[in-house]
């Protein structure tokens, strides 16, 4: 392990030398050019932001079965992917960890799919709902430092668009994989599969794109049961084996007895697209439908008596350590969720030369709900009762209206970008408790850009609303708060499109719905709202060297942040219950630095490389409303380093060889860093995971492609475990 870390090491630092002293230019073998919804236009106010683009080319060596899959190697971000169609598929970015959902943004043809209605694992994006083959371009933006964003873009912006059919296309994928999974007394080889059908097509200024998409997967156990060895065992304890001697994420001597077995996901999407084109403007519909199902009945107990027999609760003794072992260790659960999404927007621009875009959408969850059973079914006590958590409301509605114009002067060009938002989120559960949250907000933004040097001041206004809370018989005040965020930057280019851009911007996060809305309980978790949650305050700086290469580029990203009153989700198992609340932490400090490296005609050759590094130091600066053992402790699920490695060979115009190496250092999953062991359930582990993908096409119509994720088989945790080593094999037809 430690020689694949040093080996990709090397790689970083001297491959890019290499590349500058010897690439030469080449033909690049590339995709059909392809066109995506809505005019592609040079949009000046966003110039501010630190700003990464992939186009299909960029990821032809990623394992892509779901979306998200296709920006794990982009600088400074990180996704917790648990395994394959994994719905709690959160983002980390920068100085924002993974767990921080409301900080970032995502969009799809400028449809909102981020998930703002929870925080968390249950904020995840929406990935599910767009296919990776369906993109046509994806923009990743840092930070807030643009002011068409409001203060969930403190981490930063993924916009993704869609590809149009320009003609009559049908296109079908049949993706196959498996995972070797072996960690305490779990093993086995879990299989998985992915089909998708799309129909396209054009009629003169009409476009329609149908899709359907149905995702099956195994998953490894995602939680293995364990407990402390007793100091004074009884004399009745049941001797037993089958148990697994170790430690927990504390370091401290535990007994695993158990795990929550396989999780069988299913999921299924159907989408329909539909657009159109008059004059200077186009129009576009987004309908999406999706149903998923997780069944997590399936969890294994290790521990056998002395005459085979499973046992399920009592205290029991192995080799001299004895432990005690609740029912409700094996519990059960099967959860369901459908949802869908309605999106519009319409573009274009006015005979003065005013571009106008205007972009709406309303999600709701149709159904949501998880079922659990206290008792495991193979135990003898089952009696089939279960309890019932479902939620009554979870939606939004969001509606923008934007106005851009370009003025050239006599030696420069003056940009503007104004518009108002409105967004407004519900939740409900159970009829117990809930409320809705409302943001609106008008933004202003003008871009100077002279033959040297360029500039941009913005500012954003927003009015920020809880109402209609409740809990119980309780009905809660409402709230408003206003707040004023300024942007600025200033670019220095020379003659051969090298840059040096300082930027500067402010930013608010108000909470979320959950976070001052959602009392619940369930037999596995309790969730306690806070109503007295302030808004996050952002201050974010960032200084960009950009060296322009032929056929690439080099930068460097230096940045600090300082979070106030950051919202901060903390855990305790209580009585094997999961509690959790939303407390605030006075101040958060973010340094560090990012290096990134794009490259094609490496060597002369027909090799394209992506290569990044980023140290970031993340620091809890002062808390003097709370604990104060989190005081200079490094900010939870914050890796000091990250780093990525992406190549593609391209042997001949039909067949590409590539893959690439991702890592991330260790980190904490505790304010207080307690929580030091790796290598163990719980932990946040460092890892290594190199991956390898071979693409050929057998005909214009029949591609065929395999790879291999973690191919050394590293077993790492993010508190949960990674996915062991996959294999993949995908058929895919276009006609």
């Amino acid at each position: 392990m430690k020689i694949i870390k040093y080996l990709s090491l090397l790689l970083f630092i001297f491959v890019p030398s290499l590349c500058l002293a010897q690439s030469q230019e080449r033909e690049i073998v590339s995709e059909e050019h392809v066109k995506v919804w809505g005019r592609v236009t040079d949009d000046k106010s966003r110039q501010g932001s630190p700003m990464v683009e992939l186009n299909p080319n960029d990821v032809t060596s990623i394992n892509a079965i779901t979306l998200e899959d296709l920006v794990k190697y982009v600088p400074s971000l990180i996704i917790r992917q648990r395994y394959i169609g994994d719905s709690n598929g959160t983002v980390g970015m920068r100085g924002s960890n993974m767990f921080q959902t409301p900080r970032t943004m995502v969009f799809v043809d400028g449809v909102p799919v981020h998930y703002h209605l929870q925080t968390r694992w249950s904020g995840a994006p929406r990935w599910s709902m767009v296919a990776p083959n369906e993109v046509g371009k994806i923009e990743v933006l840092y930070g807030p430092f643009s002011a068409e964003y409001s203060g969930n873009a403190m981490a930063g912006v993924i916009n993704i668009e869609t590809i149009i059919p320009q003609h009559q296309q049908f296109h079908a994928e049949l993706s196959s994989f498996a995972q070797d999974f072996e960690a305490y007394g779990f093993s086995d080889t879990l299989p998985g599969y992915r089909g998708f059908v799309s129909y396209g097509n054009r009629w003169d200024d009409v476009s329609l794109y149908l899709s359907y998409n149905h995702l099956e997967n195994k998953s490894q156990p995602q939680t293995f049961r364990l407990n402390s060895p007793l100091i004074t065992p009884s004399t009745d304890a049941v001797p037993v084996r089958g148990a697994v001697l170790g430690r927990n994420e504390y370091g401290r001597q535990s007994v695993y007895f158990g795990d929550t077995g396989v999780e069988h996901t299913s999921s299924d999407y159907v989408k329909a697209k539909f657009g159109f084109t008059t004059g200077n403007w186009d129009s576009l519909l987004n309908v999406v439908y999706e149903r998923r199902e997780v069944d997590a009945r399936a969890a294994n107990n290790y521990l056998r008596d002395e005459s085979g027999q499973s046992v399920w609760q009592g205290e029991v003794i192995q080799d001299g350590v004895a432990f005690e072992i609740q029912p409700s260790n094996f519990s059960m659960a099967l959860s369901a969720r459908e949802s869908v999404i309605l999106g519009g927007r319409l573009k274009g621009e006015l005979e003065s030369g005013w571009g106008v875009e205007f972009n709406a959408s309303v999600f709701e969850n149709l159904k949501d709900e998880t079922r659990e059973w206290a008792v495991n079914k193979d135990d003898p006590a089952f009696n089939n009762v279960s309890s019932l958590s479902a939620f009554d409301s979870l939606a939004w509605k969001t509606g923008e209206v934007k106005a851009r114009k370009t003025w050239s002067l006599q030696n420069s060009t003056l940009h503007f970008v104004s518009g108002f938002t409105h967004n407004n989120y519900q939740l409900e559960i159970d009829l117990v408790s809930g409320g809705e949250t409302k943001l609106e907000a008008a933004f202003t933004q003008l871009g100077w850009e002279g033959n040297a040097w360029s500039s941009t001041l913005g500012v954003r206004f927003e009015r920020w609303r809880s109402v209609d809370g409740f809990f119980s018989d309780e009905e809660h005040a409402d709230r408003q708060e206003h707040a004023i965020s300024p942007k600025y930057s200033l670019t220095y280019t020379t003659e051969h499109a090298h840059y040096v851009r300082y930027s500067y911007a402010q930013a608010y996060r108000f909470p979320i719905v959950e976070e001052l809305f959602q009392n619940q309980e369930t037999a596995r978790q309790q969730s306690i709202a806070n109503l007295d949650l302030q808004a996050e305050f952002g201050r974010h700086h960032n200084l960009t060297l950009h060296h322009a290469l032929e056929q690439g580029y080099m930068r460097i990203n230096l940045f600090y942040e300082t979070i106030d009153d950051a919202i901060d989700a903390q855990s305790k198992i209580i009585d094997n219950v999961s509690v959790r609340t939303f407390l605030p932490i006075d101040e958060v400090e973010t340094s560090g630095i990012e290096w990134a490296f794009v490259q094609q005609n490496v060597f002369a050759f027909p090799l394209d490389i992506q290569a990044n590094v980023t140290y970031a130091k993340s620091k809890i600066i002062a808390n003097a409303g709370g604990d104060q053992s989190f005081v200079g402790k490094d900010f939870p699920r914050m890796p000091r380093w990250r780093a990525n490695f992406l190549a593609t060979y391209h042997i001949q115009e039909k067949w590409d060889i590539g893959g690439g190496i991702r890592y991330a250092s260790n980190s904490y999953g505790d304010a207080d860093n307690a929580d030091s062991a790796h290598n163990v359930f719980g932990a946040m582990d460092d890892y290594t995971f190199v991956n390898l993908k071979t693409r050929y096409t057998i005909k214009p119509y029949l591609t065929v492609s395999a790879g291999i994720d973690n191919l050394t088989n590293s077993i790492a945790y993010v508190h949960h475990p990674w996915p062991g080593r996959t294999i993949f094999l995908e058929t895919a037809l276009n006609f």
